[in-house]
């Protein structure tokens, strides 16, 4: 019996029989690896269009393009949320790298 796992990239691992121990943690190993790569893409993505949309309201605001204008208030809360999200993705990503 051949079992085979594929991966995104079209690589497979190939088994002739039921996998021992070891090749069922090379196995989870690279599930892990996988959904470590798709959260860190997704949060990639997130991240840049939060800050696009930050410096995008930034940018009308001091222009004043449109007639656009928000309260101050609100924009200190958008640069402290800006800010705040930033550091957690740094601090995520020291703490899978440093570990």
């Amino acid at each position: 019996m051949t079992v085979v796992f594929k991966d995104n990239d079209e690589k497979s691992v190939k088994f002739d029989s039921f996998p021992d121990k070891e090749q069922v943690g090379i196995c989870a190993d690279l599930q892990k690896i996988e959904h470590r790569d798709l959260a860190i893409k997704f949060s990639l993505r997130l991240l840049t269009i939060t800050l696009f949309c930050t410096f995008a309201i930034y940018f009308l605001q001091g222009f004043r393009l449109w007639g656009f204008s928000l309260p101050d208030p609100l924009l200190k809360g958008l640069a402290c949320a800006t800010v705040g999200q930033l550091a957690c993705f740094v601090m995520v990503i020291f703490k899978f790298l440093f570990r």
